[in-house]
C-alpha cells in the first residue's frame, strides 16, 4: 500500500509553504535590503530568494489544491464504506 498524506496534513504543508513565500518575498528584502550594498553575499542571497520563493509558492499552491482533492476523495470513500456496510446488512437480513 502506498503511504498517503491526509487532507489536513496537505493543507498544513500548503499553508506553511505559502507563508514561507510571503516571508521570503515580502519581509526578507526589507530586513536585509539596507545591507545589500555592503555585502555581496546578501546581494546574491536576495537574488536567490526570489527563485526559492517561487518554488515555495508553487509547492504551497499545489499542496493546497491537493488537500481539497484528497478531502473530496476521503468523503467519497467514507460514503462508499457506509453504503457497502448498509448493503451487506440488508442482504444478510433477507437471508
Amino acid at each position: 500500500m502506498i503511504p498517503t498524506l491526509s487532507s489536513r496534513a496537505m493543507l498544513v504543508i500548503g499553508l506553511v509553504a505559502v507563508a514561507l513565500r510571503i516571508l521570503l518575498i515580502d519581509v526578507a528584502p526589507f530586513v536585509w535590503g539596507p545591507y545589500q550594498g555592503s555585502s555581496p553575499t546578501l546581494a546574491l542571497l536576495l537574488q536567490v530568494l526570489s527563485i526559492t520563493a517561487g518554488v515555495a509558492s508553487g509547492v504551497g499552491y499545489a499542496f493546497l489544491a491537493g488537500a481539497f482533492v484528497v478531502r473530496h476523495l476521503e468523503v467519497r470513500e467514507e460514503a462508499e464504506r457506509r453504503r457497502s456496510v448498509h448493503f451487506v446488512g440488508r442482504s444478510a437480513a433477507k437471508e
